[in-house]
């Protein structure tokens, strides 16, 4: 199973890091500031990315999906 990729911007709070919306959780998760592979941050149950995790990439990137 693939990790699914969700477009990651910097912090608007002043502090150095990353955000990028969860629709699941329907609010904005932080993690450091490199981008690539990170754990779910989802608090809700029933989370689609808690086996996978997610890729954080930057806005702008072209990210190929594999057909599901």
């Amino acid at each position: 199973m693939t990790a699914p990729v969700l477009l990651a911007c910097p912090r608007d709070d002043g502090l150095p890091g990353l955000r990028a919306w969860c629709g699941h959780c329907e609010c904005w998760h932080y993690h450091g500031a490199d981008y690539g592979h990170r754990a779910a941050h989802c608090s809700r149950s029933g989370s689609p990315y808690a086996a996978t995790g997610y890729i954080l990439a930057p806005p702008g990137a072209v990210i190929a999906q594999e057909a599901r």
